[in-house]
């Protein structure tokens, strides 16, 4: 879907290769040739992701532990 808005925008052109550092820049400019403030609105959605993923590995690496290790009161704070 990004890539298609990069393209219908004029963003950039089929072939061209972006590193991952312009990519975030393209398809911020992108979405804000069609809606001024989608910008704040990415820049949101980016952090919400960040924070929900870190959310998500903590509780993944804490049953890693627990399977690892058994679920006894001592290992439960470590």
């Amino acid at each position: 879907m990004t890539a298609l808005v990069l393209i219908i925008t004029g963003q950039i052109t089929v072939g061209t290769e972006v590193s991952y550092e312009q990519g975030a820049i393209l398809t911020s400019n992108a979405l804000e040739s069609g809606i001024l403030w989608f910008p704040d609105v990415l820049t949101v959605a980016v952090i919400l992701f960040a924070f929900s993923s870190m959310i998500s590995w903590s509780y993944y690496g804490h049953q890693a532990w627990s399977y690892l290790f058994g679920r006894s009161k001592k290992n439960e704070f470590i």
